[in-house]
């Protein structure tokens, strides 16, 4: 995906929301389960699964977020397409 999150008005006006949208289709395509997304989530940031919530999350780790997220549907999509 070329798409430049770190520069879209989404992520500098709502954070959340583009991370959201980066993260959700990796569930939501069926790729993974929602639980199973969330664990992979909180392993990647060091999180416990509980502490894993992307509305508690600051800018920055929304960033981070996207990042992960896309390299994480890119693997998946090679893996399932």
């Amino acid at each position: 995906m070329t798409y430049d999150f770190y520069n879209a008005p989404a992520l500098q006006m709502h954070p959340r929301i583009a991370a959201h949208e980066a993260f959700d289709p990796i569930w939501k395509n069926g790729y993974l389960s929602r639980n199973l997304a969330y664990k992979l989530l909180a392993r990647a940031f060091d999180l416990t699964p509980e502490d894993c919530h992307i509305k508690t999350f600051d800018a920055k780790r929304c960033a981070q977020v996207i990042e992960w997220s896309l390299a994480m549907r890119a693997v998946l999509e090679r893996r399932y397409d």
